[in-house]
């Protein structure tokens, strides 16, 4: 018989291709939902997405550095003051996104950023994006400026994204955040 099948015949895909095919579909759909996640989270010019909600912000001004003995002018320049706000992003089970501006202060330019990020007991960051991450054992986390977002006019700000781990759900996720800038030439 033209076009029949016998019992053992195969003409289409092995035995493992439904499985294959659904593990694709799931991983796309997750990367696909994860990326849609980060869009509609503010990281565009959508002037809602920079309002800090919920907000927890502190600031900190640099210490000034004692005048360098025999420096021509009189001493050292003055590190220039910069304030830092957090933002929750997105929260789940086991984690959330946040992100931090820095703003510079509005006396001088700097060349240069770092924030401290303490997040809550149990939470540690895992990822940063515009910007670089350094932990520590406790979970503080420093983030350094990128080599691209280092430099901020007087008054300038700029938003670094992360990710944080949590041992489990830690109700509104917060952060205290604290920063300092390199003076940069005037």
């Amino acid at each position: 018989m033209k076009g029949a099948r016998r019992r053992g015949d195969r003409t289409g895909p092995g035995p493992g291709f439904r499985r294959t095919a659904v593990a694709v579909a799931v991983t796309a759909a997750a990367v696909v939902g994860f990326g849609g996640a980060l869009l509609l989270a503010g990281r565009g010019d959508d002037s809602q997405a920079r309002e800090p909600y919920p907000s927890a912000s502190a600031s900190a001004s640099a210490e000034p550095e004692p005048p360098a003995p025999g420096a021509p002018g009189g001493g050292a320049q003055q590190d220039p003051d910069c304030t830092a706000s957090f933002r929750t992003v997105n929260s789940w089970q086991g984690g959330f996104q946040g992100e931090v501006t820095v703003t510079n202060a509005p006396s001088g330019a700097s060349s240069g950023w770092t924030a401290t990020v303490v997040p809550p007991a149990g939470a540690r960051l895992t990822q940063v994006w515009d910007g670089t991450l350094a932990t520590t054992a406790d979970g503080r986390a420093t983030v350094s400026n990128a080599s691209w977002n280092g430099t901020l006019e007087p008054g300038a700000s700029v938003t670094f994204g992360f990710l944080a781990a949590t041992s489990g759900q830690v109700g509104e996720p917060s952060a205290t955040v604290t920063c300092a800038a390199t003076a940069g030439d005037s």
